[in-house]
């Protein structure tokens, strides 16, 4: 059964569907089953003659699955085919679902999502059982950007907080259309701004 990233919910308490356990991306048993692990991904390059460097590591790494780090098993292949480093996850869909979340959250998320961006972690609560559009809050929605990928849990700090933190680079370059977006304005031109910011060079953006 596929389901998407987000829960199955359950109508209530005399559902058909009941009872059963549930392994999120902060569950221990099947993390290993989210991704290729290192050793996999070790093997699959070396099947395809490509070399498993820190280049790979940065792209396509960081994903922390309960006990498990494990590398974007749909970007490895793409990249197994193509032969090409590439952002490959961020075209597999739209981001409109999160940008629709980011409209509908509340000044406290937008304050963390400041502090993301700001920092490249964050520590708040995370709830990864709930959908966001069955019960909208802030919880829920850091819950959706683990289980879309934009975020992976980094550390658990206490029963339901966690320190969340952009997973590789790929994901990096999907964060610029998110905070062009929130920021209104285009990806190209916030591109820029960071350019000119690190050359400093002094050019005013319309």
């Amino acid at each position: 059964m596929l389901t998407g990233i987000q829960r199955v919910v359950n109508e209530n308490i005399f559902s058909d569907l009941n009872n059963v356990e549930i392994y999120d991306l902060s569950s221990i048993p099947y993390s290993q089953y989210f991704g290729f692990t290192v050793s996999e991904t070790k093997q699959i390059l070396k099947d395809f003659d490509l070399k498993f460097d820190n280049k790979v590591k940065e792209m396509y790494d960081g994903y922390h699955i309960g006990n498990s780090d494990v590398y974007n098993p749909w970007s490895i292949l793409k990249y197994t085919k193509s032969r090409e480093l590439g952002y490959y996850w961020v075209n597999t869909s739209s981001n409109t679902m999160i940008k629709n979340a980011i409209e509908k959250s509340d000044i406290f998320f937008k304050k963390d999502f400041e502090s993301l961006i700001h920092d490249g972690y964050l520590n708040t609560d995370l709830n990864l059982g709930t959908s966001f559009y069955e019960t909208n809050n802030t919880s829920t929605l850091w819950g959706l950007f683990v289980n879309a990928g934009y975020l992976t849990i980094a550390k658990k700090l206490g029963l339901d907080e966690y320190c969340l933190k952009i997973p590789n680079n790929e994901v990096i370059k999907e964060f610029k259309s998110l905070v062009a977006s929130y920021l209104n304005i285009s990806s190209k031109l916030l591109d820029n701004l960071a350019k000119s910011l690190l050359n400093e060079d002094q050019i005013l953006f319309f």
